[in-house]
């Protein structure tokens, strides 16, 4: 079952999907999330979305330094997301280690080729690849940021339980989706075909090469921070290929990858 399309959850207060939307709205312009402007908001682990965050603004404030286009994907619902130039120029298997890198440390020469081959490999992933100015860029960014963080907070909130929400991969300490440290909920992927390699992006800001989980398909199986992603996967005979819509994670749990 697809995600919602970018719709806005259920379960949150008004106050508290403004006060998210401002988290998002400051952290397009500084790079960083700051959570005291969202008080109503529970507590809940957010070092991931630090990362791409980080990792956005140092794209954006480069490309715009060097008058570069700022690549956006669009989803079937419409809805667009800027493309991450430096893990989806990667060669695949890449697996995503948590590393900071940014596209800030990138010798500013190659910056065009890097953002050139982004998108290519997504638009060979399926996305429909649009250049945009600035400021749509972020727009486009601090809505989705925005989407993806309320699905966070309603999670951590307690709004997903029982066999589709995140009581099934284990409740309390340390691995319960509504603590600051919390490290995810259990997911399986599945995919048409066998012995694929499952890839899997935050759909605030994808990219098309970040391998999820340790073995090939069908399925997959492994933990993802609560929010909204994109899956796809590939091997060596069959190209990338992503699903078209972001999944609510939760309430889903089981993800079908029905492109390949």
């Amino acid at each position: 079952m697809s995600g919602s399309g970018g719709s806005q959850p259920g379960g949150l207060s008004p106050q508290t999907i403004s006060e998210l939307d401002a988290v998002a709205a400051d952290a397009t312009v500084t790079g960083s999330l700051d959570m005291t402007k969202a008080p109503s908001a529970t507590p809940m682990f957010l070092m991931d979305v630090q990362r791409a965050v980080k990792r956005f603004f140092d794209q954006t404030d480069l490309l715009e330094q060097l008058r570069i286009d700022h690549p956006m994907v669009e989803y079937k619902s419409g809805e667009k997301a800027v493309l991450d130039v430096l893990f989806s120029q990667e060669s695949a298997p890449f697996i995503n280690t948590g590393r900071t890198d940014t596209l800030a440390q990138a010798a500013r020469s190659v910056i065009s080729d890097m953002v050139y081959v982004a998108k290519l490999n997504a638009q060979g992933a399926g996305f429909k690849v649009s250049d945009e100015n600035v400021t749509d860029a972020r727009t486009g960014f601090r809505g989705a940021l925005s989407r993806f963080l309320q699905q966070r907070t309603m999670t951590a909130g307690g709004a997903f339980t029982g066999p589709s929400g995140p009581a099934s991969s284990g409740t309390g300490g340390s691995g319960t989706s509504g603590t600051p440290t919390a490290t995810g909920v259990a997911i399986e992927v599945s995919t048409t075909n066998h012995n694929l390699h499952v890839l899997s992006a935050p759909a605030f800001f994808p990219n098309v090469r970040t391998q999820f989980g340790n073995n090939l398909s069908t399925p997959v199986k492994g933990n993802i921070n609560p929010g909204l992603y994109v899956f796809g996967g590939y091997n060596a005979t069959i190209a990338v290929a992503f699903e078209p819509y972001p999944f609510n994670v939760p309430p889903t749990v089981k993800v079908p990858v029905t492109v390949v």
